[in-house]
């Protein structure tokens, strides 16, 4: 509960997803693995690759069509995954992996200026590990795109706020306290 008017506003710049899109697919991957947690004794057994954030845009080309209101979106990316492994010896271990992957896809798209974000998720449960440090795998990823616009919002804020009064529970029970009945 405010008391008094509104006469102090802040402005914020948020972010909107104006439109966007999820894709989720098989892939075949071969990426050369860095940053072992241990000197691994070859040869690997590979368990495991997964990963999940915001994917890095390294490029896009946008194509607006020709009597439609959608564009063609090409989009090329980069994320990390963290690879698990047991060595000869059986000592698990881990190491880092790069993905870059690319997209196309049709979106609407704003007359205002946007901008994109993607945010992947993805997980390998099938491959193998080469004396090399290549870790070739089937993969599942899911790539959510979204298109991204800022605008302006205008928040009262007021110069004091008041908060109910509340009693203390801690006094009923202690009232029960004392009670000789």
């Amino acid at each position: 509960m405010s008391c008094g008017n509104c006469s102090n506003r802040v402005a914020v710049q948020l972010r909107r997803i104006y439109n966007g899109a999820t894709i989720t697919a098989k892939r075949d991957i071969s990426v050369a693995l860095s940053g072992f947690s241990l000197s691994p004794v070859y040869p690997l057994t590979f368990l495991s690759a997964r990963g999940a954030g915001e994917a890095t845009v390294t490029s896009q080309t946008v194509t607006r069509l020709t009597n439609s209101d959608r564009s063609r979106v090409s989009l090329s990316l980069s994320y990390p995954v963290t690879v698990f492994y047991t060595d000869a010896n059986g000592v698990r271990g881990r190491a880092s992996a790069v993905i870059n992957d690319d997209i196309d896809l049709l979106l609407v798209l704003p007359d205002t200026p946007y901008s994109f974000e993607v945010d992947y998720s993805f997980g390998a449960y099938i491959g193998n590990i080469a004396d090399d440090g290549t870790l070739t795998a089937s993969a599942c990823r899911k790539l959510t795109v979204k298109v991204l616009t800022r605008f302006d919002a205008v928040i009262c804020v007021s110069d004091c706020v008041e908060y109910p009064q509340a009693s203390l529970t801690e006094d009923a029970v202690c009232n029960g306290l004392s009670d000789n009945t």
